[in-house]
């Protein structure tokens, strides 16, 4: 498999979020030519097994992105185009490394490209119950010399609010202004949260603010996404906003814990090795955003990380590049990391 070409055509098959099928049909017969048992599941997840044996390694990196194309190119040993970066390029790097192991006795060296990840992740919830793994890699932009091994968790709503028009002289608050007095006094509460680092801090983003006048009544709705650090309990940061809110209407839209994993881990290790033997100085990330690895990671005990070529910062921006000599990298290390756990008697 031309590690390359593989790349180019993934960037190349524009997959936003629930209309992943192009690439998901791409990548199975692609891999099933590459020595890999492969198959799309009843949600749409490509799934690509190397060897055979009880004891299961995932690697799930996702197929979708989000919206926006952007001119696919190479200058100057850059890779542009939308999932360079997030997170095509991590997927192919797992697909690149597995593919080198061949017939595997003892394991099953699993691959997968799940749906929805910039959704409500559907495609990695639908794999909680039919997998026991004994460690998972998620594919995610951490830098080849890093690994990530740490999430924010994330709660997303809408705020919403009412009432009759009210001439404009009049001094009552209309719902425009409930909004801005709801945001402000959110804003002031995870302030007060603020801990010794970002990634230690509660953070809101005001994500969208509208109203809608149809002469009678005005409505005003806001959708909100706050980041929950591993330092804060995620129902308690609920009922505060919950008690925020009280002068309006709160839907929750999705909820997902923080998730840190230890530095100790055998998994871990591999990749600083590996990183270290492929000339890299490694380090470790906490990620100020929100993965499949807090959905994976909170429901089976097992070491996770995230791994994979890019710099997050450019995570959804019309500027998505790679270079592909940290693709390239990439591929190398986690081709030492297969090889480390492949060939290790019993997994942590």
């Amino acid at each position: 498999m031309d590690e390359l070409e593989l790349l180019q055509n993934m960037v190349s098959i524009y997959s936003p979020t629930n209309e992943e099928k192009d690439l998901a049909e791409f990548l199975v017969q692609t891999m099933e030519e590459s020595g890999f048992q492969s198959q799309i599941d009843d949600v749409g997840n490509v799934i690509g097994v190397m060897g055979e044996g009880p004891e299961e390694i995932l690697l799930v990196g996702h197929l979708d992105t989000v919206q926006g194309e952007i001119s696919v190119r190479i200058e100057d040993g850059t890779l542009f185009g939308r999932g360079s970066v997030d997170a095509k390029s991590s997927l192919a790097a797992m697909i690149c490394a597995a593919s080198s192991l061949g017939k595997i006795s003892g394991k099953r060296v699993v691959v997968i490209g799940v749906v929805d990840e910039e959704g409500g992740s559907r495609g990695a919830r639908n794999l909680l119950a039919r997998y026991n793994p004994k460690c998972v890699i998620v594919g995610e932009p951490s830098g080849w010399d890093s690994v990530a091994i740490g999430y924010k968790g994330c709660l997303k709503f809408r705020f919403r609010t009412s009432d009759v028009n009210k001439h404009i002289g009049t001094t009552d608050t209309n719902p425009a202004e409930k909004g801005m007095e709801f945001w402000n006094e959110l804003s002031d509460y995870c302030s007060s949260q603020l801990g010794g680092s970002a990634f230690d801090s509660l953070t809101p983003r005001l994500v969208s603010f509208n109203t809608k006048n149809d002469g009678i009544r005005t409505e005003m709705e806001m959708r909100v996404d706050v980041r929950v650090p591993p330092t804060m309990d995620i129902e308690e940061v609920k009922t505060s906003i919950e008690q925020i809110a009280r002068d309006g209407e709160l839907d929750w839209e999705s909820e997902e814990a923080p998730k840190v994993s230890s530095k100790n881990s055998h998994l871990t290790r591999a990749f600083i090795s590996a990183i270290r033997e492929e000339g890299g100085s490694p380090s470790y990330k906490k990620k100020l955003g929100t993965s499949d690895m807090n959905v994976l990671g909170n429901h089976w005990d097992v070491p996770i990380v995230a791994y994979g070529p890019g710099d997050s910062r450019l995570d959804h921006t019309p500027d998505e590049r790679l270079s592909l000599d940290e693709y390239f990298a990439s591929i190398r290390v986690l081709r030492r990391v297969l090889t480390n756990l492949v060939e290790r008697e019993k997994l942590d």
